[in-house]
């Protein structure tokens, strides 16, 4: 039996989808509410790119290079995301304690 060569990747989308859908996504830290819908995002992503790489007939040890490079960018920009979310977030509460609302947040700059 032959099977494509695109059933690998579809095979991993699909492994994706289940877990991100089973709530391993969650458990590894995502947030609740963006856990499966950053899966429908970032398959046919991961499927563009995947398919792109593969069709430039390139090295199985460039193109595991090449994503290894793009996942450390991947965690880089979610790391980063998630500590400016965070100190935006902690900066929301301080303000919101001390009596500052949202709306009066363009008259009240942060110090410097």
């Amino acid at each position: 039996m032959k099977t494509s060569l695109v059933t690998p990747y579809i095979f991993a989308a699909l492994l994706v989808i289940l877990a991100a859908n089973g709530g391993l996504t969650v458990l590894l830290g995502a947030h609740p509410f963006w856990s499966v819908s950053i899966a429908w995002v970032g398959v046919p992503i991961g499927l563009i790119a995947a398919l792109t790489v593969k069709s430039l007939d390139w090295r199985w040890s460039l193109r595991i290079a090449l994503f290894a490079v793009l996942l450390g960018l991947a965690y880089l920009t979610a790391s980063l995301g998630k500590e400016r979310f965070a100190a935006s977030f902690a900066r929301m509460r301080s303000l919101a304690a001390s009596g500052i609302s949202d709306g009066s947040l363009l008259q009240h700059p942060p110090p410097r």
